[in-house]
């Protein structure tokens, strides 16, 4: 919560760098993951103002990530 979009966008950065750089053992096999993230911000002026509209929003957008080539974050 109050957080800016490009504040947000960092985290969710930050996240995805994090989670790409740390191997999972899978039955001494190292497991490399990636993600894609939406991140999706309201401000007074949003036309999204319920929980479920703040999620259909988001999820748009790591859709949108997905389509761009995976492993990135869309806001």
């Amino acid at each position: 919560p109050a957080i800016d979009a490009d504040t947000a966008h960092r985290i969710a950065e930050r996240l995805r760098l994090v989670l790409a750089s740390q191997p999972l053992d899978c039955g001494g096999t190292d497991v490399y993951i990636s993600c894609s993230i939406g991140v999706h911000t309201v401000t007074r002026r949003s036309e999204e103002n319920t929980p479920e509209d703040l999620m259909k929003a988001a999820d748009k957008k790591m859709y949108m990530a997905k389509g761009q080539g995976r492993n990135i974050v869309i806001s």
